[in-house]
Formats: C-alpha cells, structure tokens, sequence
C-alpha cells in the first residue's frame, strides 16, 4: 500500500477538490471558497503531488475528472458528509439533550436535501429535542432492521420501493412524499430533452442494474416494468448500489433506473453529468418507517406526525 503523509493534507484542499470535481470551472470554484483562482490552482496540484493521482484532465470539452479523480472525489464526499453527521451527533451530546431521535437513510439520500432542513424546523417546535444520523447501506440491510425493532433506529427514510424489504408484523410506514419512477440519464444524450418516458421508450437503453441479490425490491419493480412493456433489457453493467452506479456511468447512451428523490449532488457530481426523466405510469415515492409498538405520546410520534404534515414543503425544495 502507498505511503501517504496524511500530515500536510488540509481540510481546505480536500473541500476544493471537491468543489472543483463538482463544477468544473477554477474561477466559480474560487468564489465559492473565497479566494483567489491561483490559490485554487495551486492546491489542486499541490493535492496531486501529495497523492501521487492526477485528478483532472483538461480538453476540448473542458475541465474533467480522470477515472482516479471521480473515484476519490466520490469516497471523499462521502467521508465529508459523515464528518458533517458526526459534528451534528457530537454537539448534541455536548448539549446533553434527553431527547434524542435516531434517524436512519439510505446512501443514495444527501441528508442536507430535507432530512436536516425539516429536523431542524421540528426543533423550533420542540427546544429540548435533538436528532442523531445514520446513513444506512442495502449491503447491511438486516443490520439496519434490526437496529430499528431493537430501538437502536428510532425510523428510517427509504424508497417506496423499500416497504418490500420492511414487511414485518411489528413494523409501519407511510408514504409521505410520491412521484414517478424514471431514469437518470446524461444530459449529453438526446434523449434527456425529452419531458417523459412511456413504457414502450425503455427499448432506446443501455442499463446499469443494481444486483439483485442486494436489492430484490427494486429488481422485482424493473422486472415487471419490462414485463409489462414485452422488452428484453440490454444490461450493460451491475452495481452494488444505486450511488455506485451513478458514479459509474462512463457512457452517455447507459441509464439507470432512479427518480427525483435522488440528490441532485450526486447527479451533478459524475463525470457525466445526469438528470432523472420520469417514465408514465410509474410510481415512486419516499417512506417513512418506524416501529408498531412506538407509543402514540412518543417524541418519536409526534414527529413522524410532523413530517406527514410538512413533509412536501421541505422536498419540494431540493
């Protein structure tokens, strides 16, 4: 394994390479951290030289990741926004509030979209509550339902898609948020233009599939949707999560099946960048998921009641 002095690596260049990796553009980048375009410059080569990676390339088309670059850029953001979770966890412990609620979600979700903005609106209401993040991975999914039955997770936000995975006589739900299924696809494919999809269109693609032994629940949705429009898919490649296979996509003619809950961070933040196109007659949607056994005067309750309540105005939003 390469030595790495970790040492005299700053927060500050690892925040302006990901700035950079995501808008593609020196000066704006600059702006956006409040200093001068040379600084930025000079610590992005700095950064390769430390990690011995080149990070970006520069053509005809503009200013780019490389494969290594997108790969670290996408570890990065990740590694960030724990660090950001962990901050938030460690001032409520700090603040030595009683009430604490667990909230769990799914790795494709960028808290910061609505999980934090509606947490924090509750906390207005509610001065002595405080709320704990966890992000949680398919890979680990009987983890994260037990976490839940055992009090560990107080609820979780998931895909509609999801209530399959939960089905369990001690577990509830509710959609609190519905739209439809889609695709995300690069905007430098032609088809983006379009406003939607019928099903009869998704014979046009190339597909990235998430495998189906790590989600069942979305595999069986896909499988009925291509039933339904007699299609046979091309399959041009597996990933082990939906944000693993956003940040795979090298080709403009493959698309993965998504929808508008995803984070526009990380459609934005590819190489190439995507949008979702929604596909007729579908649904989709977020759910909220929480124990049976929750007494009704819980602080749990009341919240759930709250985001039931509110919930459209935060995802609205993103």
């Amino acid at each position: 394994m390469r030595q790495l002095d970790l040492y005299n690596i700053s927060l500050s260049q690892i925040l302006h390479f990901l700035t950079l990796g995501k808008i593609k553009n020196y000066t704006k980048t600059a702006e956006l951290n409040f200093v001068t375009q040379p600084t930025i410059s000079r610590s992005i080569e700095i950064l390769e030289k430390q990690l011995g990676i080149q990070l970006f390339v520069k053509d005809s088309s503009g200013l780019r990741l490389t494969p290594a670059g997108q790969s670290l850029h996408h570890d990065l953001l990740r590694i960030i926004s724990d660090m950001q979770i962990s901050i938030e966890n460690a001032h409520i412990l700090q603040t030595g509030r009683q009430k604490r609620i667990s909230i769990g979600f799914l790795e494709h979700t960028n808290p910061y979209d609505y999980i934090i903005p509606i947490a924090n609106q509750y906390k207005r209401i509610d001065k002595y509550c405080d709320f704990s993040l966890k992000p949680l991975s398919l890979l680990s999914f009987q983890d994260s339902f037990n976490d839940l039955l055992n009090g560990n997770l107080d609820l979780i936000f998931a895909s509609l898609h999801n209530k399959r995975l939960f089905e369990s006589p001690f577990i509830s739900y509710k959609t609190i948020y519905s739209c439809k299924l889609g695709i995300a696809i690069s905007t430098e494919n032609p088809y983006s233009a379009c406003e939607s999809f019928d099903l009869s269109d998704l014979n046009k693609f190339k597909y990235i599939s998430i495998k189906q032994s790590i989600e069942p629940s979305l595999g069986a949705l896909i499988s009925d949707l291509f039933f339904k429009a007699g299609i046979i898919p091309v399959i041009a490649g597996y990933a082990s999560s939906l944000l693993e296979a956003l940040y795979s996509m090298q080709d403009p003619d493959t698309v993965i099946f998504a929808d508008q809950t995803v984070s526009n961070l990380h459609l934005t933040s590819n190489e190439i960048p995507l949008k979702i196109v929604d596909i007729n007659n579908t649904e989709s949607g977020i759910i909220i998921i929480w124990r049976k056994k929750e007494p009704k005067e819980s602080q749990t309750k009341q919240f759930i009641g709250f985001v039931v309540d509110n919930f459209e105005l935060f995802v609205g939003e993103k």
